[in-house]
């Protein structure tokens, strides 16, 4: 699907209003009883804060990953404590951000509104919550909602750990797995096996549909799994094999799940279940690693994001 270019504006406009995890940084120097804390996301992005002398966050900046009820999706940033927005509201450790922004395009016809908000605790160890974004856009022809799901994060010592940790607190909860070296296959039958899955997912990733619509690729995404499990059982019976087989299973599910919200016009409902799902793809291409794939897997959201 070809990214729609009031699509592109909208995120322009939000990351060009933002200032960036470098830009935090070297305001560290303008506010010397502020100090830096790094952190990290459930989608393996970086989490910088400014806290202050009780430890106490003042200024954040991280960039989010959304998936859209079309089957797109987006990375934009969000900041807060810039002075403009996001407001830092304390009930003893408990803390609470969020931020509303509105785009009115005028005569070119579109608008778009949505909140980013963050819920987090203090602990012996540093901040920790989630965030979540969700975005509505909208043109006379055309709607779509964009939604983060809700993503884990923690800032401060062991951040990492905590993050893979951390259970969830509503769904869709969106964590994707650190990037992992392939496995090295355990005899020549399961590297054969192997072979002939990854031959399956490569002839059919080129077959992928293009410009169509979602119905179409959730129908293309069933027809690779009947490939793939037509291939028979794998050697020795791995059971990483049958729980990938099994994640791949629900992701179609959701996705069918999805095509139905979105026949009924329920962007929202979509937004969220395709949140969900790009979860779940994360998960199951860790598993597929695990047991020695290559070209079934890949990591996170756009191929692999950045930490």
């Amino acid at each position: 699907m070809r990214p729609y270019v009031w699509i592109v504006r909208v995120c322009f406009l939000l990351v060009a209003g933002a200032l960036g995890v470098g830009a935090v940084q070297a305001r560290q120097g303008a506010d010397e009883e502020l100090r830096s804390e790094s952190g990290v996301t459930g989608q393996r992005q970086a989490l910088e804060m400014e806290l202050d002398g009780d430890g106490k966050p003042q200024r954040f900046a991280t960039v989010l990953y959304l998936q859209c009820s079309g089957g797109t999706e987006w990375r934009m940033t969000w900041t807060a404590g810039d002075g403009e927005s996001g407001d830092f509201d304390w009930d003893g450790d408990r803390l609470e951000v969020v931020e509303r922004r509105e785009e009115d395009y005028g005569s070119k016809g579109g608008s778009s509104a949505g909140p980013a908000r963050m819920v987090a605790r203090t602990t012996t160890r540093g901040l920790e919550g989630h965030v979540r974004m969700v975005w509505r856009l909208q043109r006379p022809d055309r709607r779509e909602v964009c939604d983060t799901g809700y993503v884990p994060f923690a800032v401060g010592a062991e951040a990492d750990g905590r993050v893979t940790a951390m259970r969830p607190a509503a769904r869709p909860w969106v964590a994707y797995p650190e990037d992992l070296e392939p496995a090295v296959p355990a005899s020549r039958a399961q590297q054969r096996f192997l072979m002939r899955l990854d031959a399956t997912c490569l002839r059919w990733s080129e077959q992928r549909p293009r410009d169509s619509s979602f119905e179409d690729y959730a129908d293309w995404h069933q027809l690779e799994l009947d490939a793939l499990q037509s291939l028979g059982r794998s050697p020795r019976q791995n059971p990483a094999y049958a729980a990938w087989i099994q994640n791949f299973e629900r992701r179609l599910e959701l996705e069918r799940a999805q095509v139905k919200a979105l026949e009924r016009s329920d962007l929202g409902t979509a937004a969220r279940l395709r949140a969900a799902n790009s979860a779940l793809k994360a998960q199951g291409n860790a598993r597929a690693l695990r047991i020695g794939l290559r070209a079934c897997a890949s990591n996170g959201p756009a191929g692999a994001p950045t930490s």
